[in-house]
C-alpha cells in the first residue's frame, strides 16, 4: 500500500457521492465533488457504505468524487475526470466499487487513465459473480496499479454492500432519513435530491410529491412545482396545501382557469388557512394581467 495509506491518509471513494452528515463520517470528509451534473452528496447509500467502511477504525479522511448520474449509473467521461483529479489533490489509494462491462465503448480509456496515474493504487470491483468470470472494467485494467476484489458467492446479493444507516433498512429509509434531516436543516433544499428518488421508487406518496412542489416553488422552479404539486393533488386529493401550491404555480404559468380550478378544491375543503377565496375573485378578473399582478396581490395582504 502507499506510504500515506495508514492513520492520517486521506482515502479516495470513486463512487455515488457520500453523506458528509451521517454520524459515522462525521468531520470526515476532506474533499467532495461531483463530475456529472448530479449533486456531490450521495442520493443512493452505496457511496457512504463504502466510505464507512474505507475508514473504518482509522484516522483516515475521505476525498469523495461522484461519478454517476441522476439516475446513480456511473458515466465513463466522470471517471476520467475524477481520476485527474485525485492526481491533482495527491491521493494515493482510491476505491471504485462499480464496473463497466467489457463491451462498453471507451472502456479502454479507463485503463489508459490508471496507467497514466502510477502513484494512486486503486482498488476496483472485480465482480459479483462467482469465479468473476464476467469481466468489468477498470478491475481488469492490466495495470501493476489496479487492485481488483471481487466475491466468491454467486449473484444473490452475497457480498455486495448495504447502507450501514441504523435504523434504515432499505434504500427507500435511507433516503428518506437523509431527506428529513435536511428539511430539518438551515438548508432544507438539500433534501430534493433524496426526495426524487424516493418519488421514484413510491411514485403515489403524495406527501413527498408536495414537499418536492414546495422546494421546487421557492426555489422559482414554477414548472417542476406544477408537476409535483399535480402529482401530489392525484393520491392525495384531501392535501389542501398541494391544491394551494398547484393553483400559486398554475397562476405564475399565467393559466389562469386551471389556477381557479385548484383554487375551487383548497375552498371547498373549507381550510381558512390561505387566502383562496381572495386569490379565486383576483383571478376572475381579466384585468388583472398574469403573472404580474400576482405580486401586487400579495404584498396588498
Amino acid at each position: 500500500m502507499p506510504a500515506n495509506s495508514g492513520p492520517s491518509a486521506t482515502i479516495g471513494i470513486m463512487d455515488s457521492g457520500v453523506n458528509n452528515s451521517h454520524p459515522q463520517l462525521k468531520d470526515k470528509v476532506a474533499l467532495s465533488r461531483s463530475f456529472t451534473s448530479a449533486p456531490a452528496h450521495d442520493t443512493s447509500g452505496h457511496g457512504t457504505s463504502v466510505a464507512i467502511i474505507a475508514v473504518a477504525g482509522l484516522n483516515a479522511k475521505v476525498a469523495s468524487a461522484r461519478v454517476t448520474n441522476e439516475d446513480n449509473v456511473p458515466v465513463l467521461g466522470a471517471v476520467l475526470d475524477a481520476i485527474d483529479w485525485f492526481v491533482e489533490n495527491e491521493i494515493s489509494t482510491v476505491n471504485m466499487s462499480f464496473g463497466f462491462d467489457v463491451n462498453h465503448p471507451g472502456s479502454e480509456k479507463i485503463c489508459e487513465a490508471m496507467n497514466a496515474a502510477p502513484s494512486i493504487l486503486f482498488v476496483a470491483a472485480k465482480s459479483n459473480r462467482k469465479g468473476g468470470e464476467h469481466r468489468v472494467f477498470p478491475a481488469h485494467c492490466t495495470a501493476n496499479n489496479v487492485l481488483a476484489v471481487g466475491t466468491e458467492q454467486m449473484n444473490t446479493g452475497d457480498g455486495s454492500v448495504n447502507s450501514p444507516l441504523t435504523p434504515s433498512s432499505s434504500r427507500e429509509d435511507y433516503l428518506r432519513l437523509n431527506a428529513d434531516h435536511h428539511l430539518k436543516s438551515d438548508d432544507p433544499a438539500a433534501a430534493t435530491p433524496f426526495l426524487r428518488e424516493v418519488l421514484k421508487l413510491v411514485p403515489d406518496d403524495g406527501v413527498v410529491a408536495y414537499t418536492l412542489a414546495a422546494l421546487a416553488f421557492q426555489a422559482g422552479e414554477t414548472p417542476n412545482a406544477r408537476d409535483y404539486a399535480m402529482q401530489a393533488t392525484e393520491h392525495r386529493p384531501d392535501l389542501t396545501a398541494a391544491f394551494w401550491v398547484l393553483a400559486l404555480a398554475e397562476a405564475n404559468l399565467a393559466n389562469r382557469n386551471a389556477a381557479i380550478i385548484a383554487l375551487n378544491h383548497v375552498i371547498s375543503q373549507g381550510s381558512g388557512d390561505y387566502p383562496a377565496k381572495e386569490l379565486k375573485a383576483f383571478l376572475e378578473n381579466p384585468d388583472n394581467v398574469l403573472p404580474d399582478s400576482l405580486k401586487t396581490f400579495f404584498d396588498e395582504r
